[in-house]
């Protein structure tokens, strides 16, 4: 007499599910921060124009142009520190609002910069040379998408409901979002460079500006929640304050080797930060384990249990 099997799904039916996931999982409260994802990787739009810009018209050399890309790297360094006033000082009553606010100001400021230049603003060139209008639009832009990217990760974590699969879904929509801005971007990225070509690129950049309106509009629909404040993190606020600080002492100094002593600075900065986490979730992490292993049937925490020191002498004294 044979057994009896459940047929299991097979290759395509499980792909279609985990596809379907997130989509039946799409809730309107998740709008808000998906168009801030969505205006994160539609912002490459101005790709290709910049390309042909920098190249044909402003003649920038290679090596100029990998040093913008590091220095443009260098606000996301930073994404902690941009993460604890997120976390901890709201501005204005608003903890997520005014920061997407802030954030979508800092792109629509880069852009206009990079229009004025495009343009030949005399007030604007009269301040600094090209390469460092260019300089410091770029890396403004990614002062703004920093500020935005922490935020919305702050607001999708307003809407965890501790559910693990809707976590799951929730980054993967927000993935989506990212993903689709990008491949909007990149099926109109050549209409604008033949824009920027024929006519002008500040005209470009001046059109870029509807991608922080979008980040905008998320904002001014988000529902704002009761959240629990968080403590600053002093090291990290301090560290990132410093590294900051460093970065323009190092440019202002006029130091030969800027980028690679940066460069070293950033990577001492990183490692220190992901240190410093490491150790307070490892020392939560031993709190939490000590609460629930001195907890007594009823309920209540045992006086009779050990010490955190005694349960974990090792990790705990040496964090």
């Amino acid at each position: 007499m044979g057994l009896a099997h459940g047929r299991q799904p097979g290759f395509g039916a499980r792909l279609i599910e985990q596809l379907w996931e997130p989509v039946r999982a799409m809730r309107s409260a998740y709008l808000p921060f998906l168009m801030v994802y969505f205006a994160y990787g539609l912002s490459t739009i101005t790709g290709i124009a910049t390309i042909f810009w920098t190249k044909d018209v402003l003649q920038f050399e290679a090596m100029e142009l990998q040093l913008a890309a590091f220095w443009a790297g260098v606000p996301w360094t930073l994404k902690m520190l941009f993460g604890q006033f997120v976390d901890v000082r709201p501005i204005l009553g608003s903890p997520r609002r005014a920061y997407i606010f802030i954030g979508a100001g800092c792109v629509a400021l880069g852009y206009i910069l990079l229009a004025g230049l495009a343009g030949s603003w005399p007030a604007l060139l009269s301040i600094a040379s090209p390469l460092n209008i260019f300089f410091i639009a770029t890396v403004i832009i990614m002062v703004g998408l920093v500020i935005q990217d922490v935020t919305a990760d702050a607001m999708t974590s307003e809407l965890n409901t501790g559910d693990e699969k809707d976590a799951r879904s929730v980054q993967v929509l927000g993935r989506i979002a990212v993903s689709g801005g990008a491949l909007i971007a990149a099926f109109f990225a050549g209409t604008v460079a033949l824009i920027g070509r024929q006519q002008s690129y500040a005209t470009v950049y001046l059109i870029a500006c509807i991608v922080p309106l979008i980040s905008v509009t998320g904002a001014l629909i988000w529902k704002q929640r009761q959240v629990e404040r968080a403590q600053w993190n002093k090291p990290i606020l301090f560290g990132g304050v410093g590294f900051a600080l460093f970065v323009i002492a190092v440019n202002l100094m006029g130091l030969p080797g800027r980028a690679e002593i940066v460069w070293l600075g950033t990577a001492i900065a990183v490692g220190t930060f992901l240190y410093i986490l490491a150790r307070k979730r490892e020392r939560d992490d031993g709190r939490a384990i000590v609460r629930i292993d001195t907890q007594t049937p009823d309920g209540v925490e045992s006086t009779a249990g050990l010490s955190q020191f005694e349960v974990f002498p090792e990790q705990l004294r040496e964090a």
